[in-house]
């Protein structure tokens, strides 16, 4: 939030791909004026006092409370990308040794601002290529009149699929704006 106000950036597109989710829906509450656009790609959608790994599937919870408790409960070892729907034997040899572990304590911080905090609604891109924990998200978004759309694509469609994230991320920014009569 800080560089949205030390450059005085308006009108931003702000996306958060998975974990994320949680770290720009709080944002979005907090700055709703300098907020164009919020994406939720694949990823939490919070309410405020959740906790991320309250939020996981038992079976993630438990490799990451593991993973957790084997590095003196400092950091989560990356996941391997199979288990994220990535299937192409050589994306996943490029990409296995560029993922890093992950700050176990934000996995337990409670959300501060969430979901019912915005004053706006946003958009909801689900993975549905993959088995993902996601879907109630979605659901949870829909419930709140947000844009929800499917991507045939795996958790890490950014890398595997770019054209079809961007064409989802695009096409509403080249769409007309509409303005109050």
């Amino acid at each position: 939030m800080s560089v949205l106000e030390s450059e005085d950036l308006q009108d931003v597109v702000l996306v958060g791909h998975s974990y994320a989710g949680l770290v720009v829906t709080s944002a979005a509450a907090l700055v709703p004026d300098r907020i164009k656009r919020l994406v939720i790609l694949d990823g939490f959608l919070p309410e405020a006092g959740e906790v991320a790994m309250d939020l996981l599937p038992e079976r993630a919870a438990a490799h990451y409370r593991e993973s957790a408790d084997k590095n003196d409960g400092l950091v989560i070892d990356p996941r391997p990308l199979e288990n994220l729907g990535v299937s192409d034997p050589q994306t996943i040899a490029e990409l296995t040794p560029k993922l890093t572990a992950h700050p176990a304590k934000t996995y337990l911080d409670k959300v501060e601002h969430g979901l019912s905090d915005l004053s706006f609604p946003g958009e909801y891109l689900l993975c549905s290529g993959w088995s993902t924990p996601f879907l109630r998200f979605a659901q949870r978004a829909s419930a709140k009149t947000w844009q929800v759309s499917e991507l045939d694509a795996d958790h890490e469609v950014m890398v595997t699929n770019p054209d079809l994230l961007a064409h989802h991320l695009l096409y509403p920014a080249n769409q007309p704006v509409e303005t109050a009569p």
